[in-house]
């Protein structure tokens, strides 16, 4: 079983944190947290695999990155995978350092998972070979055939594992497994399969 980490300020979007707190994401105490949190939900639930969102600019900070690898090292003795989701919500364009630190995690064992990927390989900041995980938003059944053509014509997504984000609704889950999108493993996340939990214990 996996489940994903995600932040929640009430009535407050993560984009509207983000106006007025900029660095919000990427300061030191939400990192602490939201590995305290990544680990206790681990444990305590038997989980196979967590996964926890970051920003690019995270991926420049050499202290975070040896703290995700020193929370993978203790989740592999619980038997579990820590998968790391690089988002969307602050793009710092084309950087040599986003990537090193990519490659640092991959090399230490991370899975990497790219959340929110639009079907358009050229708008990435990253290559898309460096990702174990595409994470894409449910496409509209005007685009089912465009996004299975995409995932069956490129190459480098053969051995990744695609997981359809925002299934909210039994059809949509058989719409979704009667129109394989990918020939590869595919998952399902939403609404409709685990509904979000307050995490009590940070």
């Amino acid at each position: 079983m996996a489940e994903e980490i995600l932040f929640n300020m009430g009535p407050k979007s993560a984009d509207e944190v983000l106006k007025s707190y900029k660095l919000f994401f990427s300061h030191p105490l939400y990192i602490d947290d939201l590995i305290n949190a990544a680990k206790n939900r681990a444990v305590e639930v038997n989980l196979s695999r967590v996964f926890i969102n970051i920003e690019h600019q995270t991926l420049c900070d050499q202290w975070s990155l040896a703290k995700f690898i020193e929370l993978n090292k203790l989740l592999e003795t619980f038997q579990c995978r820590l998968v790391i989701e690089i988002t969307e919500r602050m793009n710092c364009g084309n950087c040599n350092r986003l990537t090193e630190g990519l490659l640092r995690l991959k090399e230490a064992g991370i899975l990497l998972a790219l959340d929110d990927y639009n079907l358009n390989a050229e708008k990435q900041p990253f290559p898309l070979e460096i990702f174990d995980i595409i994470k894409i938003i449910k496409p509209q059944e005007s685009k089912i055939n465009y996004a299975i053509n995409h995932f069956n014509s490129n190459k480098v997504m053969e051995n990744k594992e695609i997981v359809i984000e925002n299934i909210e609704t039994k059809e949509e889950l058989v719409y979704f497994t009667e129109n394989k999108i990918a020939p590869n493993k595919i998952l399902y996340q939403g609404y409709y399969l685990h509904k979000p939990e307050v995490i009590k214990h940070i």
